[in-house]
């Protein structure tokens, strides 16, 4: 950047889309649920003037955030029908920020049949501060229907405390069911959603990277 003389007015934004599976919860692979190795993902950002160095935030952010951060920083305007939240004011302090009570979602549809190898359960989650519900509305492998995890202490969703706090359970259960009917109020029409079927030439590509198999794709 310095030699294309850019340094000064680059803003760099580093993200994943997911986690992978390392056998946390028994699987491999990615896309089949929603527990921490999966929803949990890098997100960084540097600018030469204007973000402080080295600063750690762990306030619960969502991807969606980071279209209406990047405006701000560019000093441009955020439109008002974003749904996430300008982050900036976080990054005018030194010290960490603790997490906030803004809910964070994530979402695990069930799977349909298109070649896919992995991934038959289908499960919603929340977060709020410190909790985390993940509601399995297609339960697999034994799994209850509810789980509860302390976000903050246990990251990989390792230790399920539904049962000992079945009054955060219900209380997160009602805002995921909030969530779900405010979210289908801005639903696509199934006409609008194109073709489901793939072509040769994107199962090509899937195969090729290592997403679907030949006997699978067959």
């Amino acid at each position: 950047f310095e030699d294309l003389g850019l340094k000064e007015s680059t803003l760099i934004a580093f993200v994943s889309d997911h986690g992978e599976e390392f056998l946390e919860h028994g699987r491999t692979f990615h896309g089949q649920s929603t527990y921490g190795e999966l929803m949990n993902v890098p997100f960084i950002l540097w600018q030469y003037e204007g973000l402080p160095k080295g600063m750690k935030i762990t306030t619960t952010v969502e991807t969606i955030d980071l279209m209406p951060t990047l405006l701000s920083l560019s000093g441009l305007e955020i439109p008002e029908a974003v749904q996430g939240d300008d982050l900036t004011p976080l990054f005018t302090d030194d010290q960490p920020v603790q997490s906030t009570n803004r809910p964070a979602f994530s979402e695990k549809p069930l799977t349909k049949p298109n070649g896919f190898p992995h991934g038959e359960g289908s499960s919603d989650a929340v977060i709020v501060g410190e909790w985390k519900l993940i509601h399995n509305l297609v339960p697999r492998d034994g799994i209850p229907e509810f789980e509860l995890y302390n976000h903050l202490n246990d990251p990989l969703d390792s230790k399920n405390v539904a049962r000992q706090h079945a009054d955060i359970v219900q209380q997160l259960s009602k805002t995921l069911t909030q969530w779900k009917i405010n979210a289908q109020q801005y639903a696509l029409p199934e006409d609008t959603l194109g073709n489901s079927e793939m072509s040769q030439a994107d199962i090509e590509r899937l195969e090729s990277i290592g997403y679907m198999n030949k006997s699978v794709a067959e």
